[in-house]
């Protein structure tokens, strides 16, 4: 998407002259390799939330995309001048200068958001580090007592003394902190669903009844892996909520799972995508699952070359529908007209 809203603008590089898209190429090439794997160890972290090696991992891979995302940025404020210079003496339309302005504030709230989101993990890292070295307190002195104990029945012997003595070099401290880092894990998932909950009911204003399934839908569509938070599904769910009114809880689910199979593999924001969801419903009587079925269809087979295509699903579908015709003959009509460019 990034590409689309600086293409056609060139700058100046030494004595070369060079599309703004081209000269991001590296850096837009290394975010997008970033994203993925960070992806994968989010994926990773649902499944094993205290995993060390997991958190080591996503710490790196969002320091190197600050990394990156402020080189971009840099070039971005580079080449603002002769931007602003071409805007000024016509070389650009005033659409293009608005998308260079709209891509410089999307690089500077990304960059924010990873350095939010490696705040957040640092901080995770250190409460897990404060809660094992409680942890080993705490079996240090299990260690101690099962020391007198031992001390106490030192003449004993047979059964009773080799399990005392089992209990004397047992691997406590591991054990333990099996227990801690699956009882914390746990802990903190359910803290977030509630969270989740929370922030359901206060943004659609619905019942504590209704905030809870909404909830559930949440912790299911995350589970299954969408998402890279409970807290982005929560916005995603309440998002979907606002646009597709009234959907049963199976299908809530479904949309949302659908809505973001479409931001993590197209990059399509769920509020654009749902918000043409509700006009193919609303229009031709589909349900939100065909609707997502034409909608990933059509992105699948290059009808967004424009960067138009769910505007123009909003613009024309009631249009098609005056004459007539159908959603799988407006969508034909669009395949057709991408084809011949």
């Amino acid at each position: 998407m990034a590409d689309k809203r600086i293409k056609g603008i060139t700058i100046e590089i030494g004595s070369d002259t060079v599309g703004l898209q081209k000269a991001l190429t590296d850096v837009n090439k290394k975010s997008n390799s970033l994203t993925k794997e960070l992806k994968d160890v989010e994926r990773l972290l649902k499944f094993n939330p205290g995993s060390v090696e997991a958190l080591a991992q996503k710490q790196k891979l969002l320091t190197d995309q600050i990394e990156n995302t402020s080189d971009k940025l840099k070039q971005l404020k580079e080449a603002e001048k002769q931007v602003q210079d071409q805007f000024k003496n016509g070389d650009i339309s005033e659409e293009q200068y608005r998308a260079f302005r709209r891509e410089i504030e999307f690089t500077e709230g990304s960059l924010k958001g990873f350095e939010n989101k490696l705040e957040a993990v640092t901080k995770e890292q250190n409460q897990a580090g404060d809660s094992a070295k409680d942890t080993g307190r705490k079996i240090e002195g299990l260690g101690d007592s099962f020391s007198d104990v031992g001390d106490a029945l030192a003449g004993a012997s047979g059964p009773v003394g080799d399990f005392v003595g089992g209990l004397a070099t047992a691997p406590w401290a591991a054990m333990a902190g099996g227990v801690a880092a699956v009882g914390g894990a746990a802990l903190s998932a359910a803290l977030q669903f509630e969270d989740a909950d929370a922030k359901i009911q206060a943004s659609l204003g619905v019942t504590k009844d209704r905030a809870k399934e909404l909830g559930e839908v949440a912790e299911e569509v995350w589970k299954n892996g969408w998402g890279e938070s409970i807290d982005e599904v929560a916005n995603s769910i309440v998002t979907v909520s606002k646009n597709l009114r009234d959907l049963p809880k199976e299908e809530l689910q479904k949309a949302t799972e659908y809505a973001q199979i479409l931001s993590e593999a197209m990059g399509v924001d769920v509020a654009e995508s749902t918000r043409s969801v509700k006009q193919l419903m609303s229009t031709f009587g589909m349900t939100a699952q065909e609707s997502f079925d034409f909608i990933t269809k059509g992105f699948q087979e290059g009808l967004d070359f424009s960067g138009e295509f769910l505007d123009s699903i909003n613009e024309y579908s009631p249009q098609f529908k005056a004459v007539g015709m159908d959603a799988t003959d407006m969508f034909t009509l669009f395949k057709q007209g991408a084809d011949s460019g």
